[in-house]
């Protein structure tokens, strides 16, 4: 969502509430603040977190703010967490370390990337390891998600087919297989590195002290 999709569809019904609360329709620097924090959603998806927002006085109080609308929209960073690693540990049941995946969620491929790469995921996982790998992950995506993904951040994610074929000197020509919004990971699948970047990368170590390599 750009400045002129908001001024065209989210702006009317927030002037509406600003209204309703006795308060002057946002300022341009209001405009550009609410912009800037919501641009990874689209309109629609943001006026109707806003009506969510106003049809539940008793959970939200005064003016909306711009994270209150994110947080409507994407749920807490640990239900988020729990999100993402069931969207994962469901392509690895149905897809495999064989296919390559690009998700609908950036934060998924760094945290993944971090924790080893796709392959090494996929071979990592089994009944006993299933719950420390899941906390290890929930907890490294909450910090991706929080601060953004890094350069470097792959738009997809090489299985082992892919992998011997680079090996090998040959062009993969398989297909991505595409996990959760397959619109949205088919764009991330399809995007350079920097078009992953939606907020600075990190600055501070990782919770869980460094990558693991396979």
């Amino acid at each position: 969502m750009n400045t002129q999709q908001f001024s065209a569809d989210v702006l009317p019904m927030l002037s509406n509430i600003f209204a309703a609360q006795g308060k002057p329709a946002p300022s341009s620097g209001v405009i550009a603040l609410w912009v800037d924090a919501l641009a990874r959603f689209d309109s629609a998806i943001v006026r109707d977190a806003l009506r969510t927002y106003v049809s539940e006085p008793a959970a939200h109080y005064g003016l909306p703010q711009p994270n209150d609308i994110a947080l409507l929209i994407e749920g807490s960073s640990e239900e988020r967490g729990t999100t993402a690693w069931q969207k994962v540990l469901g392509a690895i049941r149905s897809k495999s370390g064989w296919a390559t995946v690009a998700f609908d969620d950036p934060a998924i491929h760094a945290t993944i990337k971090h924790m080893g790469g796709w392959i090494t995921l996929t071979l990592d996982v089994d009944a006993d390891s299933r719950e420390r790998i899941r906390r290890e992950f929930e907890l490294n995506y909450r910090t991706f998600a929080a601060r953004g993904v890094p350069p470097g951040t792959p738009p997809r994610l090489p299985g082992l087919l892919e992998e011997s074929c680079v090996r090998l000197g040959r062009h993969y020509a398989g297909q991505v297989q595409l996990i959760g919004d397959p619109r949205r990971a088919g764009e991330i699948a399809n995007s350079g590195t920097q078009a992953l970047l939606s907020s600075p990368p990190p600055t501070q170590a990782l919770p869980t002290g460094g990558a693991r390599h396979g």
